[in-house]
Formats: C-alpha cells, sequence, structure tokens
C-alpha cells in the first residue's frame, strides 16, 4: 500500500485545465460558465498578528472554504484517475487506487506494480497542474 498526499491539494488546481475537465465530462457549459463567475476575479487578505495585508488578486487553486472546491477538486482527480489503466475486477487486477477527497492509497500485489501506478499517476496528476508530495 502507498498512501499519496498532494501537495497543496486545492491551490494545485490549474483552473483552466479544470474548465478543461469538465468540457472533456460533458459537464453542461452552462456550470462551466457558473464555475468560471464564481472563480473570476479571486482576491484574498492575510492576517498576521491581527492585522490585514492588502488585497491581492489570485488565479490559482480553488478556495479553501469554498464548499465548492472540494467537488472541483474531486473531478480534476477523478478525470487524472480515469486515465490510469485500473482494468479487472478486484480479484484480477494486480492494483487498485482508491480515493477520498485529496486522500488516495494505491494497492497492489507488487512493488513493480506499485512503482508503476504511482508514476502513472504522478504523470496524469502533473497534465492537471497538480503535483504530488
Amino acid at each position: 500500500m502507498l498512501f499519496v498526499d498532494f501537495k497543496q491539494a486545492l491551490d494545485s488546481v490549474d483552473r483552466y485545465k479544470l474548465y478543461q475537465v469538465m468540457e472533456d465530462m460533458k459537464i453542461p457549459y452552462k456550470l462551466i460558465r457558473l464555475v468560471k463567475m464564481t472563480k473570476k476575479n479571486t482576491t484574498a487578505r492575510v492576517k498576521v498578528t491581527n492585522k490585514l495585508s492588502n488585497s491581492y488578486t489570485f488565479n490559482a487553486g480553488v478556495r479553501q472554504d469554498d464548499g465548492l472546491s472540494t467537488t472541483l477538486f474531486i473531478l480534476t482527480l477523478h478525470y487524472g484517475v480515469r486515465n490510469i489503466d485500473q482494468r479487472g475486477t478486484i480479484f484480477t487486477k494486480l492494483s487498485q487506487i482508491c480515493a477520498y477527497a485529496d486522500n488516495i492509497v494505491i494497492v497492489a500485489r507488487t512493488q513493480k506494480k506499485l512503482t508503476e501506478v504511482y508514476r502513472d499517476l504522478e504523470e496524469e496528476m502533473s497534465k492537471l497542474g497538480m503535483e504530488i508530495n
């Protein structure tokens, strides 16, 4: 078993690739437009010792406290994982990917297969701009 962790999971989502993922998954364009509207002109402020910084705009990632963010992250993660060859049933395949939110476990029968699936996962996630620790 190999437990996989994402480097700054929600911050690592490339918004433009997210929109492409949504299109590829045949999500209605109206919903994609609504998501784009919620991500447009995103601003944040940093609080240090009870003092707030000036607002700044950012274009990467999804907001940590936004209920939609987790769903968008999982959607992107699902898109990447589905491209990894996992054919067969639990009784016949050599590996299995189990995912929940931003947690992934790769279960494999051999170390060679475990390494192979990890490399495939790393490659697919890098295509989406997501980095694995």
